[in-house]
Order: C-alpha cells, then sequence, then structure tokens
C-alpha cells in the first residue's frame, strides 16, 4: 500500500533528523508512533483479507461440482465449470443452482438464499 510506504519513509526521516540533532525529541517519538501505525493498519488488513478469503471459499464450496443439462436437446450431466450460455439446467428437489439462470418453468419453486441475502424464509421463484 502506497500510503504505508510514505508513513515508513516519513518515520525514516523523522529518526534521521532525530540522529542529526538528539535535543527533538518529539521527531523520536512521532517515527515510533508511526511505526506503531504501520504495523497495526497492517495487521489489521491482513486479518480482514484472511476473513475474506475464508468467507469466499465457503462460497466456493456451495457451488456444485456437477449439473444435469439439456444442449442440443440432449440431457447429459457435465461440470458446471462447462456451462455455457444457451445450456438448459435441470433442477430437482435439493439441488444447487449452480449458475446465473433463468427460470423457464417450474412447480412452486422455493430458492433458500440466507447464504446470500440473510432472509430467513425461502423465496419464491416466478417464470
Amino acid at each position: 500500500n502506497l500510503l504505508m510506504v510514505l508513513l515508513e519513509i516519513t518515520a525514516l526521516a523523522c529518526i534521521i533528523i532525530w540522529a542529526i540533532d538528539r535535543t527533538q525529541m518529539a521527531d523520536l517519538y512521532i517515527a515510533i508512533l508511526l511505526f506503531v501505525v504501520v504495523i497495526l493498519t497492517c495487521t489489521e488488513t491482513f486479518l480482514q483479507e484472511s476473513k475474506g478469503d475464508a468467507i469466499l471459499k465457503k462460497f466456493q464450496a456451495m457451488i456444485p461440482e456437477n449439473a444435469s443439462v439439456i444442449r442440443g436437446g440432449t440431457m447429459m450431466p457435465i461440470s458446471t465449470a462447462e456451462i455455457v450460455r444457451g445450456d438448459i439446467v435441470r433442477l430437482k428437489l435439493g439441488d444447487k443452482v449452480p449458475a446465473d439462470c433463468r427460470v423457464i418453468f417450474q412447480q412452486a419453486m422455493k430458492v433458500d438464499q440466507s447464504m446470500i441475502t440473510g432472509e430467513s424464509k425461502p423465496v419464491t421463484v416466478r417464470t
């Protein structure tokens, strides 16, 4: 982060100024304070990024590995990574939705979006 580098350079400059004139103790105090701020900020940034990575891994675990797809008039099981625009995804009771989909036909379909939106009840899907 550029701001952290600038703060470190400023702290080093304060130490150099203090080394030249040791009567200026304020420069030493400012340098120490800047180093503490940089260390705390970097630690907090690291912790936040690690939490974000953990959440992303949980979302990736929610994506199913395979899906039933109608492609070219034939239903076939394929990897969710191979789903392309124009494929018709067939969902059964309990299936996880493998991709962004437009619902063509459904019978009283409800989707549990609580992990994404925080809604406590399943959402009714409309065509």
